[in-house]
């Protein structure tokens, strides 16, 4: 009896073995696919306008055969681009267009894009869909052509916010990468060629990577900016773009936006310049000052130092204002003045505004 019983365990267990085995088996698709020139070499984004119309072209060849015992017939669904052109066995292919292919023979599919103008993988791909045994599969065929920038910063942006009065400079980085064929071109460090704002200071540069040759005969190498922002004296939101260029003339310019922006106090334009004005004749502009953490305040008093420089119109309890500002010349030449306001608003009692206008005689 317990010998019975231990064969029935046996058997029970050989079962479930050979389930398992079965369960785990994937069947081969019937169509077998063998890809040439599906990936383009690796391009820089400033070596394309050098190419010739036959080099910005790329095309990759699949051989597709089937090894079904049936024959197989497949449809183009889709494709990932309108700019994505097919042929099979050099005839036009496009989507909905059918072929058939018979038991142990071979089709040839081609596949051509032009080199995309943009950084990136840029993968192409087309859709195919068939019927085997009743079951609806899809066949995939892909080229790609990896398109690098030859330099870009990470972040592109960077935005900067005080939220009160800071005397401790708050700190950001940025990465700039640099990609070349030639390694010496990344010898020299990089350097920023505009001049940062005053209240902007960059602390270091550093190689965060040494170059090496991260794809074949391309080398790449990355720097770290650290900055340091202080707090700006008014409560202007400032935004600038910063070029960082190189000693090499090879390499672009690479570029980032930094933002500062003070979100408490009153936002109100540092400067305000007038364009040329006829003597004793007037221009006027208005310009908004408006509370950044939506306080309400008003405008006790304005004046100015120059009385060239009229302002205009009274102004209670608000989140924001208007302010008219007239330009009134009474001699020729170049005139300067610093409009100062007075407010209620507890971040920004005083704001210094500086103002410039031009005249010239009518006569």
């Amino acid at each position: 009896m317990l010998n019975v019983k231990r064969n029935q365990y046996v058997l029970a267990a050989v079962f479930f073995s050979l389930l398992l085995s079965g369960c785990g088996k994937e069947e081969s698709p019937p169509i077998h696919v063998k890809a040439t020139n599906a990936e383009h070499d690796v391009v820089l984004l400033s070596e394309l306008p050098s190419l010739s119309e036959s080099e910005q072209m790329f095309a990759g060849d699949f051989l597709l055969t089937n090894i079904s015992p049936k024959k197989i017939t497949l449809e183009l669904d889709m494709t990932s681009c309108g700019c994505l052109s097919l042929r099979k066995d050099n005839q036009p292919l496009t989507e909905r267009d059918r072929f058939t292919i018979a038991p142990n023979a071979q089709a040839v599919v081609s596949m051509e894009t032009q080199i995309p103008v943009h950084p990136g993988l840029n993968r192409y791909e087309a859709l195919f869909t068939y019927n085997d045994d009743s079951k609806e599969r899809s066949l995939i065929l892909a080229i790609q052509c990896p398109v690098l920038n030859d330099c870009f910063v990470f972040p592109s942006a960077v935005k900067i916010n005080f939220d009160r009065e800071a005397i401790v400079p708050k700190e950001f980085s940025i990465m700039l990468t640099q990609h070349s064929r030639d390694k010496s071109d990344l010898d020299k460090p990089p350097f920023l060629r505009d001049v940062l704002p005053s209240h902007v200071v960059k602390k270091k540069e550093i190689v965060f990577s040494p170059a090496r040759e991260t794809e074949k005969g391309v080398w790449q190498k990355i720097w770290r900016f650290d900055f340091a922002v202080m707090c700006p004296s008014d409560a202007l939101a400032f935004s600038s773009p910063l070029r960082i260029g190189f000693a090499s003339s090879v390499l672009p310019v690479a570029e980032f936006t930094l933002l500062v922006h003070k979100t408490f106090g009153v936002d109100a334009p540092r400067q305000l310049t007038f364009p040329e004005t006829a003597v004793t004749k007037d221009y006027t502009r208005t310009i908004s000052l408006q509370s950044a953490d939506s306080v309400p305040f008003e405008i006790v008093s304005t004046s100015c130092d120059n009385d060239s420089f009229i302002t205009l119109g009274k102004h209670g309890i608000a989140k924001q204002h208007w302010i008219e500002i007239s330009f009134v010349p009474r001699f020729v030449g170049g005139q300067k003045g610093r409009l100062i306001l007075e407010t209620t608003h507890p971040e920004s009692k005083t704001i210094h505004i500086d103002l410039i206008g031009t005249a010239f005689s009518k006569d």
